[in-house]
């Protein structure tokens, strides 16, 4: 009989080894898992065609047929990766065919081999279900500031100075504004954000937590209820800077990739409807001049600016810092944290 084990079970000595398709992997994966396929994209796909309009023989057959292929593979590189003398848990979508069958072969050969108890699905369910509880003591000092200020630079000087952080945008890979995405690709999933979040809650060193401020939704991807109850009753941080300032932020941070002045272009296509064709017109002619100091201005001055301002007004701020530049700022935001955690 397969030897299963829950999620909750497995301790920092145990590697574990998705075997869903690249596609699955990609969209979520428990943190540090390695994926080694069974089955392409292609194949997973074909294979749950010939179950949805065929059957669930012809589709176990089909599986067998393409799996059986990489078995060689598989194996050496289960052996060149793991070795006898570790523990070892594999894992597929809801701890079924694909993990079942590579568990018990692996096992048959002398291995020290676990499936996971419910695969990724119960992962994800401890996910969703562990958040409240890994948020319960966490002391939120949340960053605000209008687009420009350095917030998420900010958050990187406080992570090398072993500050707990919780980067939002980073785990949704998406700056969260209308032109967030802008040289970064697709977003991340759901799934892959709340793991992200759970992790960094669950190694925190303490209960103070340094957070940008948010809306609801960072690229596609939402923040959990609690955390964002809980980043309420925190510790509110407002941050000023001057405009040259937040100028030469923004364009190290948006211009810092390749050519990214399609996508710029798409982006603020997308805006017509906030700010007016003869605005709209007047921002493309400076991109294709390249005058990116004037556009990133025309841009905070007339979209970004008015909607921060919304914002800013609905909280009582610990601390407000109006400074010449993000190093100055630096120095309060330590300032304050020191004393706090005192």
């Amino acid at each position: 009989m397969t030897n299963e084990i829950k999620y909750e079970e497995i301790l920092n000595n145990y590697i574990l080894i998705d075997v869903r398709s690249p596609k699955e992997y990609l969209e979520a994966h428990i943190s540090n898992a390695i994926n080694f396929p069974i089955l392409t994209d292609e194949e997973r796909e074909h294979v749950g065609d010939v179950y949805k309009n065929e059957s669930s023989e012809k589709a176990k057959q089909l599986a067998v047929k393409y799996g059986s292929k990489k078995l060689f593979n598989f194996f050496n590189e289960f052996i060149s990766l793991c070795g006898k003398d570790k523990n070892i848990v594999l894992y597929c979508a809801r701890g079924g065919m694909r993990s079942g069958v590579l568990t018990s072969i692996i096992d048959s050969l002398g291995y020290r081999v676990f499936k996971l108890e419910g695969g990724y699905k119960a992962y994800r369910n401890f996910i969703v279900n562990s958040i409240p509880k890994v948020n319960e003591d966490v002391k939120y000092i949340v960053l605000h500031g209008k687009t420009g200020v350095g917030k998420t630079l900010m958050l990187n000087k406080l992570k090398k100075r072993e500050c707990d952080v919780l980067d939002f945008e980073k785990g949704a890979n998406h700056r969260g504004s209308a032109l967030g995405s802008i040289g970064l690709g697709k977003c991340n999933s759901q799934k892959h954000f709340e793991t992200f979040i759970y992790e960094n809650l669950r190694l925190r060193k303490s209960n103070f937590v340094f957070v940008e401020s948010e809306s609801k939704r960072v690229g596609n991807s939402f923040i959990p209820d609690s955390i964002e109850k809980s980043m309420k009753n925190g510790y509110h941080i407002l941050i000023e800077l001057p405009m040259e300032e937040r100028i030469k932020i923004l364009k190290e941070e948006y211009l810092g990739f390749y050519d990214v002045n399609n996508e710029i272009k798409e982006s603020i296509l997308n805006l017509e409807n906030h700010l007016g064709k003869k605005l709209i017109v007047n921002l493309l002619k400076l991109l294709d001049e390249k005058n990116y100091e004037k556009l990133i201005e025309i841009l905070n001055l007339q979209y970004y600016d008015p909607l921060y301002e919304k914002s800013i007004k609905q909280y009582e701020y610990s601390l407000k810092i109006c400074a010449s530049s993000v190093e100055e700022a630096m120095i309060y935001v330590i300032e304050f944290y020191n004393k706090i955690i005192k």
